[in-house]
């Protein structure tokens, strides 16, 4: 099975900075959007990914195999990342969010933290891959609140947990067997916020490749306020 990708990356229209990071080299993609103000956000995001990209696999790597080396990753860069903030007081307090998928055979083995997402769009649906770490997230999931007050509430940026904020970080580690003409859409919450899900598969189910569906959701992104760094990662099963 054959993916094809592209990615990119916006400052936005307010923030002064682009505090994400991202990878795209097959098998390994990856969005981190990281946090703390001034510089911290981007020092955080690149140690995550950089951290990922020294994950390898070869054609004897089981996807159990695959998924337990990506969540090691990140355990490993929340470890460095909570070490380098209290080494460096101008780092006190960085985290990160990351979403990584490492595409292993026909599974798409991912590693989750924080409120970057995963999505899955297949035969015109649009499924949520993973799960946000918010108490907002929680509150919806227990009942306490409807999934349309979430979108607005004050609270929903807030995090229940990032990589690097504490000495441990639980990492969500869902997998995704693909199938052809699976498409699969990786981004930080610069997308999530001005695009509602709802709107996801009319902008960009009907376009041709990975490039076009990165390019066509930064731009969504911007002409509805830009708010906040946006970065996305697609992929196309072939």
């Amino acid at each position: 099975m054959k993916l094809s990708s592209a990615a990119g990356t916006h400052v936005g229209l307010i923030r002064p900075q682009n505090e994400d990071s991202y990878l795209c080299e097959h098998p390994l993609y990856v969005v981190a959007d990281g946090l703390g103000g001034h510089a911290a956000g981007e020092v955080a995001s690149a140690l995550v990914v950089e951290r990922l990209g020294e994950v390898r696999i070869d054609d004897g790597t089981s996807p159990d195999d695959a998924q337990r080396q990506l969540a090691e990753a990140v355990r490993d860069a929340n470890r460095r990342i909570h070490q380098s903030a209290i080494d460096d007081p101008e780092h006190a307090g960085m985290g990160t969010t990351v979403t990584a998928a490492l595409a292993v055979g026909d599974t798409l083995c991912l590693a989750h933290v924080g409120d970057s997402r995963a999505y899955l769009l297949r035969d015109g649906e649009l499924s949520l891959i993973t799960e946000d770490h918010t108490p907002v997230q929680r509150a919806v999931r227990a009942g306490v609140i409807s999934a349309e007050e979430a979108l607005h509430h004050p609270s929903r940026h807030v995090l229940a947990q990032a990589v690097g904020l504490d000495i441990d970080v639980e990492v969500d580690t869902p997998t995704v067997e693909l199938a052809f003409g699976d498409r699969i859409v990786l981004c930080t919450d610069g997308m999530t916020d001005p695009i509602p899900d709802a709107d996801i598969p009319g902008l960009v189910a009907d376009l041709e490749s990975p490039r076009e569906v990165v390019d066509t959701l930064i731009t969504a992104a911007l002409q509805r306020g830009g708010p906040d760094n946006v970065t996305i990662v697609a992929l196309d099963v072939e």
